[in-house]
């Protein structure tokens, strides 16, 4: 079951929700019925780890995009696995972000009264 849940993602071309748990340093995904379909994460600092998960957004391949407090902006695929780092966020209490239609992934800081854009592809 879900500890912390922080941030949600919808992928509507897979009929699925992505959530970020903040305590289980996981992102969890669900079908409408909210039935798990898929969890994946662990604890840590390095590439492919999360660190307290705070903000994610999918892209339109079913790429899941997870920024936790490790200050990571990391790519997933849809099954989970590990693809790639997108950058080090400058500031270090991003909790939302969200994709833009030009390719920027927008990430908001809490505490910190900014919005940095980051290039995703």
């Amino acid at each position: 079951h879900l500890q912390s849940p922080q941030s949600i993602a919808l992928d509507e071309s897979r009929d699925l929700f992505y959530v970020v748990d903040h305590q289980a340093h996981k992102v969890f995904a669900f079908d409408r019925e909210g039935e798990l379909k898929v969890s994946f994460g662990e604890q840590g600092q390095g590439e492919g780890q999360l660190y307290y998960p705070a903000g994610i957004t999918v892209d339109q391949e079913g790429n899941i995009i997870v920024v936790s407090q490790n200050r990571r902006l990391q790519v997933f695929g849809p099954d989970g696995t590990y693809m790639r780092t997108v950058a080090i966020i400058k500031q270090t209490n991003a909790h939302r972000i969200v994709l833009t239609p030009d390719n920027h992934i927008a990430a908001g800081c809490y505490g910190y009264g900014c919005v940095d854009l980051y290039r995703y592809k």
